[in-house]
């Protein structure tokens, strides 16, 4: 297994892990850029409500948003370095964040306030679910 997302030299062969073999040095970066996006959205949402700032989530939903992006912080290496465990704490990550974010959201009072993180976060965290999915399963 290697710890490098960089391409080898020409003529020779990427090394194949669990993230894809030939094809990790385009899965990777997208991996790690949604999940760091869903993770950084969480970490806004519980700024948001440690400082009161409306909208913010109920005082009661932090430690569930904070354990969500700390799953999201224990994926990122993870999935660097080509570990399946990764690939499900990140998806376990990304589901839990749709709860915070989604399409959802615009039916609440606040929600065109809120629509901007909702639905890019809900859009990374998709992004997220599908790729590593395929991975998980063995797909390009």
């Amino acid at each position: 297994m290697t710890d490098t997302i960089i391409s080898p030299e020409p003529g020779t062969a990427l090394p194949t892990d669990a993230i894809g073999g030939a094809r990790r040095s385009e899965r990777v970066p997208r991996l790690l850029g949604v999940l760091l996006a869903v993770v950084l959205a969480n970490a806004v949402q519980i700024a948001a409500g440690l400082a009161g700032v409306e909208p913010s989530p109920p005082a009661d939903v932090l430690p569930l948003i904070a354990a969500t992006a700390a799953l999201g912080v224990a994926a990122v290496p993870m999935v660097r370095a080509g570990d399946r465990l990764g690939l499900w704490l990140g998806i376990a990550c990304c589901t839990l964040s749709m709860i915070g974010m989604g399409p959802h959201k615009l039916l609440l009072d606040d929600g065109l306030t809120i629509a901007p993180l909702a639905l890019v976060g809900f859009g990374f965290a998709a992004t997220f679910i599908g790729t590593a999915a395929l991975v998980l399963r063995g797909r390009s």
